[in-house]
């Protein structure tokens, strides 16, 4: 799910319409791992803040977008979290998993 201050952006119309077109220009392949993807996210590489997601060059601007498959996308937020954070296709939460200190194993 959003952040609560990115849940009227990422429903606005701008953003739909700009997040399709991006979508559609990029055939719908991953630009990480180069498969099609049949469910994808369209990522900001510069992320959303309250700070910043007024400025339409940082929101809306194709320069600072990826398309990426759910498994791309799930991947990009688990390497930087101490947790792993799994999306559906259209952006929404399922599932968080914590992920242990490094160097301690997982739990079987």
């Amino acid at each position: 799910m959003a952040r609560d201050f990115a849940k009227t952006f990422y429903n606005s119309a701008a953003w739909i319409k700009t997040s399709k077109a991006y979508a559609a220009s990029r055939l719908y392949i991953c630009e990480r791992c180069g498969r099609p993807a049949k469910k994808y996210v369209v990522h900001h590489k510069r992320y959303l803040t309250p700070q910043n997601i007024n400025d339409p060059y940082v929101a809306l601007s194709w320069d600072n977008l990826q398309l990426l498959c759910l498994d791309c996308h799930n991947n990009e937020h688990n390497t930087k979290n101490k947790r792993k954070i799994f999306f559906d296709s259209s952006g929404q939460v399922v599932g968080v998993q914590d992920l242990p200190p490094k160097g301690v194993p997982k739990a079987p």
